[in-house]
């Protein structure tokens, strides 16, 4: 069960940066504060689930994963969502972080 919550907290986690980015460019009014307010409640559920799944889960093993996860669904999303551009030295960066996670996280 650790590590079903460690991914759905790296899920939230890429979706409440997904939100506060989309929010980023827009001037404020009611509509803005509904939708930071949204990204800082994803951002809560993240910390939450996040913590629940150290239960289980050695911080040494969970933090690295989650991490290097979160930053590699960020880069694609990014890409997906607001067409942000992904250079060759992103993706090689990417590719050492699986690596890295990989090496952190074996048994």
């Amino acid at each position: 069960m650790g590590y079903v919550l460690l991914a759905i907290s790296t899920i939230i986690n890429c979706l409440s940066y997904l939100v506060l980015k989309a929010v980023s460019g827009k001037s404020y009014s009611f509509q803005w504060v509904l939708q930071f307010t949204g990204g800082l409640i994803l951002a809560g559920i993240t910390t939450f689930l996040f913590t629940r799944s150290l239960k289980e889960l050695k911080l040494s093993v969970a933090y690295p994963i989650f991490c290097g996860v979160s930053i590699i669904l960020v880069l694609l999303t990014s890409w997906m969502a607001f067409h942000e551009k992904i250079s060759l030295l992103n993706f090689m960066g990417a590719i050492v972080i699986i690596a890295g996670v990989y090496m952190v996280s074996v048994r």
